[in-house]
């Protein structure tokens, strides 16, 4: 491998070049975030024997015209643009990302996407990633480290080439090209989360009281397994086959058991969300940052890590998003998708009831409900047991749920919760063929789709299998919106001259902190955005999301939180 310590030759339009950083004094566990001592970047070109070392950061800047024109390629694009960016000025672009391209393209057929993984699939060789660890004791380049580094970006370019020239024209790469390409620059431009710092140790502190408090009066550690099993056997003559979070669900209605579950959450939230977290995660000026994902899981989902703020409690503890704070002088903005899936539902069951509800702007829980105990004017409020029963099978069938789960769920027996799930398969036909069709599907072809053409691996040795033939559309399919609606946020934000103020993608939520000046401008970009992406996916399907701002992040949970901007603006 011939490598020149040199700027490359100027590469023409649309040719490959392939990027690779390395860098110095990197934390593990935190490379999201740009830091790090500059170690070099190789660069390799399509059609160029030669592989191109920089070891200066400030060649970097005479670089980027060098490569502008080329179709950039990098593997985990995400990282090596955001050490980039601190050294230059990248204006946003395609990117072929050889690990996101075959995260969208075979999900679900595989679980890891390292360029080790991807070089042993499609050049049948394998990489010793060993010399990796060099980087982080390291301050200078030795031969060694050269030498790895220049193949990871050769590897890369190979890589690539075979990548673009099997998916180009597969209707699937659409996921690519269309969701997850796309969201590569507003990922980089995604801001953190403001923590309030002070009042997050009382807090814990109160959390791990009750946690001791709750034990103390069931006498027994519950999160033993032979004790919980062992109390449960003696009091209430229950014979658990475990103690999983799942299976105590399920009998969530016994005082017992909703004692030890709320016993275990106090000690979850304090060994998951407690000191440890907060001084592994904080950064200057109390914020936090997490690492996300743009596909990270095999329907197509985001995940984050580094911290987690997708698992941060909500429901259950909704102080916690209260000590998520808006900056100062902004206001927190949650945009909540409303009955995200059982919309998706409907657009691939084209079911006439469901339909209908959404149609009418009627909750499709309520709807489920009204249906089966043949009830038009059952209410949530006056009828809320009934609203539960609609609920639980309106999200729940698309997930697996069945008469016994659903009876231990409803306390009902099994005989009556079977009759439920009969009239609401009867009265919601369209739901009970888009079942069976999915399932059928998923065992002939070996995977099903998303409306976007998401293709989702099923494998067919997997207990969960046809769960998993019937949800994945419906999760993917969620996951596709996110992640258009985003970029176009992203798009219209930057045409209008805003400043980005995403901070956080959960699920079918998504947050941003934001000035209050500009506010009402932006957020009618952010819900044109959300029209314009409905629209494009799921036509003729009513999507509605909901909107509050507050002063912090769980301004929809606890009274006081939210901010009225009329308010705000006159007294200014």
């Amino acid at each position: 491998m011939n490598i020149l310590t040199q700027l490359p030759p100027e590469v023409r339009k649309g040719q490959l070049v392939s990027l690779d950083f390395e860098m110095f004094d990197q934390v593990k566990g935190k490379l999201h975030r740009p830091v790090g001592t500059f170690a070099a970047i190789s660069i390799a070109i399509e059609g160029n024997p030669n592989v191109y070392q920089l070891y200066d950061h400030h060649d970097l800047r005479k670089l980027v015209p060098i490569i502008s024109k080329g179709s950039w390629v990098i593997h985990n694009a995400l990282y090596d643009l955001r050490q980039f960016r601190r050294f230059a000025t990248i204006k946003p672009r395609f990117i072929y990302d050889t690990m996101l391209m075959d995260q969208s393209m075979q999900g679900g057929l595989y679980r890891t996407f390292g360029l080790d993984d991807l070089s042993r699939r499609w050049l049948g060789e394998s990489m010793n990633k060993e010399v990796r660890e060099d980087f982080i004791t390291a301050h200078e380049m030795t031969p060694r480290m050269k030498q790895y580094a220049a193949k990871d970006a050769v590897k890369t370019l190979e890589i690539a080439q075979l990548q673009i020239a099997k998916y180009t024209g597969d209707p699937a790469f659409q996921a690519y090209l269309v969701a997850d390409e796309p969201m590569i620059f507003p990922v980089l431009d995604l801001q953190g989360f403001r923590v309030d710092v002070a009042n997050w140790r009382p807090m814990i502190e109160e959390f791990m009281q009750k946690a001791r408090d709750l034990e103390d009066e069931l006498g027994f550690n519950v999160n033993s397994k032979a004790q919980v099993l062992a109390a449960l056997a003696k009091r209430e003559k229950l014979h658990l086959p475990n103690t999983k979070k799942a299976t105590l669900l399920e009998y969530s209605s016994r005082p017992l058991i909703a004692a030890i579950l709320e016993a275990r959450t106090y000690r979850k939230a304090v060994s998951s969300y407690g000191m440890k977290w907060l001084e592994s995660s904080l950064e200057d000026g109390d914020m936090v940052y997490s690492n996300y994902k743009i596909t990270g899981a095999e329907t197509g989902r985001m995940s984050s890590s580094d911290p987690n703020m997708q698992n941060i409690p909500q429901r259950k503890l909704p102080i916690y998003r209260s000590r998520f704070l808006a900056s100062e002088g902004n206001a927190l903005e949650i945009w909540d998708v409303s009955q995200q899936e059982p919309s998706i539902t409907a657009y691939h069951s084209r079911d006439r009831k469901l339909l209908e509800a959404l149609n009418n702007h009627i909750s499709t829980h309520l709807a489920v409900a009204a249906e089966i105990y043949d009830n038009p004017k059952l209410d949530k409020n006056t009828h809320p047991d009934e609203y539960k029963v609609g609920k639980e099978i309106n999200l729940g069938l698309t997930y697996g749920l069945t008469a016994h789960g659903l009876s231990k769920r409803i306390g009902k027996t099994l005989e009556q919760s079977e009759a439920l799930i009969r009239k609401y398969f009867m009265k919601f036909s369209g739901v009970k063929s888009y079942i069976d069709i999915q399932r059928d599907t998923a065992y002939r072809r070996g995977y099903v789709t998303t409306a976007l053409g998401r293709r989702i691996y099923i494998n067919p040795y997997d207990r969960s299998w046809e769960n998993n033939a019937i949800n994945a559309p419906i999760q993917g399919g969620a996951a596709d919106f996110t992640k258009v609606w985003g970029r176009k946020i992203w798009e219209g934000i930057n045409a209008a001259g805003l400043p980005q103020t995403t901070n956080g993608f959960i699920h079918d939520e998504t947050t941003r902190d934001t000035p209050k000046g500009i506010i009402k401008e932006s957020g009618e970009i952010v819900q044109a955005a959300f029209d314009e992406t409905a629209e494009q996916l799921y036509k003729g399907i009513p999507f509605t999301v909901e909107k509050e701002y507050g002063k912090s992040w769980a301004a929809k949970s606890i009274s006081g939180e939210m901010i009225d901007l009329d308010e705000e603006d006159d007294d200014g």
